[in-house]
Parts: structure tokens; sequence; C-alpha cells
């Protein structure tokens, strides 16, 4: 499960990393055009945060997220084997431990291009999937080492889970805004390319007059 689940992230990631990719390429023909017209639509959309207050919610989540080392260090799966335990859990308690690191080290790369719309994606999916696998450990923490323990994990997880809602909100935000600069851009494009072929019919005639004429 864990595997599937990370692959459809990659996947995501790779596919809205390619879409912004075009965009760019797109924006260079347009802003050719345009000159100076382009600039205006560096500016960030009124729902995006600003940059630093993105920044200050992700330094949040690592540090959340780092919080949840020593509450798994105690948990000792290999001894619930012997308890008459799936041995899952093993591997369950070692996805949680990856996938954190993963939400860190994501979140991180995220804090340096707040606005990167594939990197905020992949930090999400990151979250829901620790999320699903922290659900499935703490039942085994609960059945095989004590609810005390097991409460613990459960409100160290309590504050990742709470970032997710805030993420969730800032990459749609970010979506929004790469949407209407999507828009804006597919517009001048085509403005761009209706002059074109106008410059070039008036040439065309041009020189048929010319060519009439003598």
């Amino acid at each position: 499960m864990n595997v599937i689940v990370t692959r459809t992230a990659d996947e995501h990631s790779r596919a809205t990393l390619g879409s912004v990719r075009t965009l760019a390429y797109i924006s260079v023909f347009v802003m050719g055009c345009v000159g100076a017209a382009g600039q205006s639509r560096t500016q960030p959309a009124a729902g995006v945060a600003p940059d630093w207050d993105v920044r200050a919610r992700l330094v949040e989540l690592a540090k959340h997220t780092r919080a949840l080392e020593p509450v798994l260090a105690a948990v000792k799966p290999e001894e619930w084997v012997a308890k008459g335990a799936s041995a899952t859990y093993v591997n369950q308690a070692r996805s949680v431990r990856a996938l954190a690191m993963h939400v860190i080290a994501s979140s991180a790369k995220l804090a340096e291009q707040p606005d990167r719309l594939s990197t905020g994606l992949e930090t999400l999916f990151r979250i829901q999937t620790l999320e699903q696998f922290s659900e499935s450990l703490a039942e085994g923490i609960r059945r095989y080492q004590g609810a005390d323990i097991a409460n613990r994990f459960m409100e160290a997880m309590a504050p990742v889970s709470g970032s997710r809602e805030l993420l969730r909100q800032h990459v749609l935000d970010v979506a929004a805004m790469r949407e209407q600069e999507f828009e804006v851009v597919s517009a001048e494009a085509q403005r761009c390319r209706s002059n074109i072929i106008r410059q070039e019919d008036s040439s065309s005639r041009q020189r048929r007059d010319r060519r009439v004429n003598r």
C-alpha cells in the first residue's frame, strides 16, 4: 500500500511540474510579443498567502513531524510479534518513520519555493499517507503496547494532521493562481498570434500589389 500511494504522489508531481514548465515556455513567448505587459502577471494573486507566512507554517510542520521521532523510538513492533501480532506492523512502523522523514524533506523543499505547485502536492500527499499509516500503527500500539503510548503517538500526530488543511488551502490557492496566469497567457498568446497573422497577410497583399503594378 505504501508503494502505491508514494508512486501516485510522484506521478502527480511529475505531471504538475510538466504543466508548470509548459506554462513557463508559453510565458517566454508571450512576453516577447507584449513586452513589459507580462511583468504585471508575476505579482501573486490576492488569495495566496505571502511567502514568509507559508515558510513559517512549514517550519512548524517540520518541527511537529520531528516530534514523532522520540515516540516512534519507544514503539517496539518486533516485540509484538512474539505476542501474536502480525509482522506487517514491523513494516508499518518503518514506513511511518520513513514517511515522517519525507514530510520533513519535502516541507523544507517547499519552503525554498512556496509557490512551487508540484512540491506542494508532494508534501500534501506525504502527510496524507503518513496519517493513513499512523492510524493503523496506533491500533497496533494500543493493542500490543498499551493505551498510554498510543495516546502519546496520536497526540504527537495531531498538529501534523492540523497542518494538512492549511497546506491543502495553500495548494488550492497556488493552483487557482496558476490557472489565472494560464488563462491570461493563453489570451495574450492568441492575440500575439493574431497580430502576426494580420501582419503577414498585410505583407502578402503589399507584395501582390507591387507585382501587379510592375
